[in-house]
């Protein structure tokens, strides 16, 4: 793992750092071997999210065959590993259902990497047919996150199959919103497992096709930030009060959520939502204590890069520069979970290569962008050589 010496924050030395730490950890990520990564990390080895797959998303996104050969192989081992349950226990294992956590996550990169389209709409299909029997409509762990997914895998390859089973899911996780189990009464507001990450995907939904959002979905959006007004809580769980900041449960999540909302529809009050969270991102990064994508630094770096995106010229990039040398500081001092796409040092490979990009360049936070290596308008690029 990256072994860097540091001297503050200031922002031309911070830059320095972190362009040292993405060539650093390029050149690792191509040299590291499997005993390597089981010494650093005896469990949670199989899932992009927390394990080596998040090796293999690193890899691809460098955009070289070298590359992409080696992100193959890490692909093949979390395979074994998952088939096995080597490397995992019951916090971090899940049997299927997420591309974050589960199989299906190879698989989509698999498609981005070779273009293996017929397995993906395979096992497409039969995730949709889990999730008539059993809706789960959030962004982690259900139908969300395999909207996304689809949409962007119909991005890359035109394959009219995959924005057939993408749109099917998504009008089921549309249809769910009312009722007395309906998501729209979740008390969970975040971005990982509740309403702002549901309301992501459906916004991205309508987005990508260039159609008009449903009304009822601009009435979602104002009851949530009138929730998070009422209650000052970006969506934490009561259990976890100190991700405030983050994607998962805080105000990062709500910062993609609010400029996606922007996008979609054009409504100024939705940047000046994203801007809240912004400027509540900048007053919490100097009290961050998690450095990864999903509860820390990493994720309040995109958050705050994603406004940076609708709202450039106003220090968003600044704020990001700072909170991906402080998630370098918290990994380097922690290095918990360090194979992780959401957890360890991938994350923050991908975060500081947005940070040195072009604003056209940029691919966002994995897998949910959709500014991502599998955007067929983005070619694939990386400066950490």
């Amino acid at each position: 793992m990256p072994k860097l010496h540091h001297h503050g924050d200031r922002q031309p030395q911070a830059e320095h750092e972190l362009g040292a730490f993405a060539r650093e950890y390029a050149r690792e990520l191509r040299a590291v071997g499997v005993r390597e990564v089981m010494a650093a990390q005896p469990t949670n080895r199989s899932q992009i999210a927390v394990g080596a797959g998040g090796l293999a998303y690193a890899l691809a996104s460098l955009g070289e065959r070298r590359d992409a050969a080696r992100a193959r192989r890490w692909l093949d081992l979390a395979d074994r590993w998952h088939r096995d349950r080597t490397g995992s226990d019951d916090r971090y294992y899940a049997p299927g259902e997420s591309l974050y956590y589960g199989p299906d996550g190879h698989l989509l990169l698999r498609l981005v990497l070779d273009g293996e389209i017929d397995a993906f709409a395979k096992t497409m299909e039969k995730r949709l047919r889990h999730f008539q029997r059993e809706p789960a409509p959030e962004l982690v762990l259900g139908q969300g996150g395999y909207v996304l997914g689809l949409l962007a895998a119909f991005q890359a390859t035109k394959d009219a199959r995959l924005l057939g089973i993408a749109n099917r899911m998504a009008k089921a996780v549309l249809a769910g919103l009312n009722g007395p189990q309906g998501w729209g009464r979740l008390p969970t507001l975040g971005m990982a497992h509740g309403r702002a990450g549901i309301l992501y995907v459906l916004l991205t939904w309508f987005w990508v096709r260039r159609r008009a959002v449903e009304p009822a979905l601009l009435r979602q959006l104002d009851r949530l930030w009138a929730r998070v007004k009422q209650t000052r809580n970006w969506g934490v769980l009561p259990q976890f009060p100190t991700l405030q900041h983050s994607w998962c449960n805080g105000a990062a999540g709500h910062a993609l959520l609010w400029v996606r909302a922007f996008e979609a529809t054009g409504r100024p009050e939705y940047l000046q939502r994203a801007r809240i969270a912004g400027r509540a991102l900048s007053f919490l990064t100097p009290r961050l204590t998690n450095g990864g994508a999903c509860c820390g630094a990493v994720g309040v770096g995109f958050g705050l890069l994603a406004i940076d995106r609708v709202d450039p010229g106003r220090g968003w990039h600044a704020l990001a520069v700072r909170a991906a040398h402080k998630a370098l500081t918290l990994l380097l001092r922690t290095g918990e979970l360090p194979c992780g796409l959401l957890s360890g040092y991938p994350g923050l490979f991908m975060l500081v290569q947005d940070l040195l990009a072009q604003p056209s360049e940029r691919l966002g936070f994995p897998w949910l962008e959709l500014s991502s290596a599998v955007r067929p308008e983005v070619p694939p690029r990386r400066r950490a050589r």
